[in-house]
């Protein structure tokens, strides 16, 4: 099934995501829990989090890998 929007893929895929950012001392990982926000995907980030934002754009974000069994 090809997902074509964001709004399908959250669905599909759920609210929880890994966001990767980097730091002074290497990659940093975070949970956390997306919405949709317009044609975007927003979420809350902590502090080191936002520094590294800040610091260092752009950063990526990827939904939780689920395992086959899991998948509707």
């Amino acid at each position: 099934m090809p997902i074509r929007t964001l709004a399908e893929a959250i669905s599909h895929y759920g609210h929880d995501a890994y966001l990767l950012t980097v730091a002074q001392d290497g990659p940093h990982t975070s949970h956390v829990t997306i919405e949709l926000r317009g044609s975007s995907i927003g979420c809350a980030v902590g502090a080191s989090a936002a520094r590294n934002i800040a610091r260092e754009p752009p950063s990526r974000c990827s939904g939780r890998l689920r395992s086959p069994a899991a998948m509707p």
